[in-house]
C-alpha cells in the first residue's frame, strides 16, 4: 500500500505510515468485518524528545523522527494553514485508489497560533 498526500502547493508520494487496530484484531494484515483500523500518515517528523505542542515538537522529514521516512515535507515545502484543503490517497497494490479530501478545521486555530 502507498499513502500519498497533496494540497494546493505540495504532492508527497508514498509518505511513511503506520496502522493501529482499534478493538478486535486477529493480527493478520487483512481487515475483517469485526475489525477497525486507524492509518496515520506522517508528513512531518515527530520529535519524541520534546513535549507535544512545543514549537519544535515537529520538524521537516529527515528520517530521524517518528515518521522515519524520506518522503515528507522538507524546508522548501509550504505547510497548511487554517481552512486549507488537502487530499490523502490510499493506493492498494492491486491498483485501486481511495481518495479522501478534507480541510484543516478552524478548531486548529488556537493550536497553530504561536504564543
Amino acid at each position: 500500500m502507498a499513502l500519498n498526500y497533496s494540497d494546493e502547493n505540495n504532492f508527497l508520494s508514498d509518505i511513511p505510515w503506520t496502522v493501529g487496530f482499534v478493538g478486535n484484531s486477529n493480527s493478520d494484515n487483512l481487515l475483517d468485518n469485526d475489525e477497525k483500523a486507524e492509518i496515520a500518515g506522517w508528513i512531518l517528523d515527530r520529535n519524541t524528545q520534546t513535549v507535544i505542542g512545543s514549537n519544535d515538537s515537529v520538524a521537516q522529514v529527515d528520517g530521524s523522527g517518528y515518521g522515519s521516512g524520506a518522503d515528507g515535507m522538507t524546508s522548501s515545502d509550504t505547510v497548511l494553514t487554517i481552512s486549507d484543503r488537502f487530499t490523502l490517497e490510499v493506493a492498494a497494490e492491486g491498483g485501486a485508489v481511495l481518495a479522501v479530501e478534507r480541510r484543516l478545521p478552524d478548531a486548529f486555530k488556537d493550536v497553530m497560533t504561536l504564543k
